[in-house]
């Protein structure tokens, strides 16, 4: 782990002050200490410009040869958190061992000064509102991703947000998964990007799209198994390192987590809890089916706090027929058009309802209200001036 962190560093150099902020030197190893000392002399930040301020020895050395081989990661701040707790799990050892021993020997030892400082391990992460400030002008902006359906972006001022966790639900046959599949199929073609196919089998989806041209089939890594929520954590950190920056997980109730959690809410609300921290720590988007009761809309079944963890929450629903269409006789719903509802939008924060046109044939959804499919005036009595005329005319 010490020899991927520093390996990182030196490749990403950019991220020194964060490293500083999150690292205290103490959590390494001795030799590695020694080795971070040399980097914070360093000018210009590399591998060639460290390995030129070590001698024959140290470039011999067991911790050197373990960095210059170890794969370098972007998201290597991560490894803060466990780097320190196994530094602290040694501490304790030590410190267990000593009062054994002097139990053992029946000798009473001053606690007081056995007690471990740690606190500078921590006081480092914390910044002013002057320093949070700079940092927020110096970073990058929020990288925004059209979704290709006109009223989701239009309701999303341009397009998703990166670090979010998206849930959408529906009255049933609504089309949840087709609009989500839609959404990461338009996104295909410029991005990485990753279906968790479980409510129905990959090849019903390979039939239905093999003759599609409309979205980059290199880009949509499909995943037909790992139900379990933490095989699904550990497929997204892959997959996120190897540039996949939105998922599509269809559906909450195939997700599964039968271990972790005292009780059945503890244990569905960790699921969510799960996803929401990975767009967070990642930058990625992830899109989420969800199942709601009839009495509770707003809330995936199972969690009432699950819907806290989302950032955005959408949904589907049926619109009545027209009983003055002969064609939609005996439907239980308008088979053309949807209720699409925005009922939570930290992005924004505007909600957003409006009637969206769902063609059967490809199961795509479109906008009512686009330029060019707008409702134009007509005047009849122009037109009936024109009828009148031709009906004057001889054959």
């Amino acid at each position: 782990m010490q020899s991927i962190i520093i390996r990182s560093l030196l490749e990403f150099p950019q991220k020194l002050s964060e490293f500083e902020n999150a690292f205290h030197k103490k959590i390494f190893e001795p030799s590695y200490q020694n080795f971070l000392s040399k980097i914070y002399k360093l000018e210009k930040i590399s591998l060639a410009a460290f390995e030129a301020e070590l001698s024959e020895m140290e470039l011999k050395s067991e911790e050197y040869i373990k960095i210059a081989s170890a794969v370098p990661e972007l998201d290597f701040l991560e490894y803060e958190k466990p780097l320190k707790k196994v530094f602290m799990l040694k501490e304790q050892e030590s410190l267990a061992r000593l009062l054994l021993k002097a139990s053992s020997e029946k000798t009473l030892l001053n606690l007081e000064n056995l007690q471990s400082d740690f606190s500078e391990l921590y006081t480092s992460s914390f910044l002013s509102f002057l320093e949070w400030e700079n940092k927020y002008n110096q970073r990058e902006a929020n990288e925004q991703i059209k979704s290709g359906v006109s009223f989701l972006d239009h309701a999303l001022d341009g397009g998703f947000e990166m670090a979010q966790l998206v849930l959408i639900s529906g009255d049933p046959e609504m089309g949840k998964t087709s609009l989500c599949l839609q959404v990461i199929e338009n996104i295909s073609r410029l991005h990485k990007v990753a279906f968790f196919c479980f409510e129905f089998t990959i090849w019903d989806y390979i039939k239905k799209r093999q003759n599609n041209t409309h979205f980059n089939k290199e880009n949509l890594i499909i995943l037909n198994d790992g139900y379990n929520i933490f095989e699904m954590e550990n497929n997204i950190r892959i997959l996120a390192k190897k540039g996949v920056k939105v998922f599509f997980i269809d559906s909450q109730m195939r997700v599964e987590n039968n271990n972790e959690g005292n009780n059945p809410e503890e244990r569905e609300t960790m699921k969510f809890s799960v996803l929401a921290k990975l767009c967070h720590k990642l930058d990625i988007l992830i899109l989420m089916v969800v199942q709601t009761s009839k009495s509770d809309t707003e809330n995936p079944l199972g969690s009432k706090r699950a819907s806290h963890e989302a950032s955005i929450i959408m949904r589907l629903e049926k619109v009545e027929c027209d009983k003055h269409d002969l064609s939609h006789k005996n439907k239980a719903f308008h088979p053309s058009k949807r209720k699409f509802i925005m009922q939570k939008n930290k992005q924004t924060g505007k909600h957003f309802v409006e009637e969206v046109g769902f063609k059967q044939v490809n199961q795509s959804f479109y906008s009512l209200y686009d330029e060019g499919k707008k409702m134009v005036q007509v005047d009849f009595k122009e037109i009936q001036k024109t009828l009148n005329l031709e009906s004057d005319e001889p054959f």
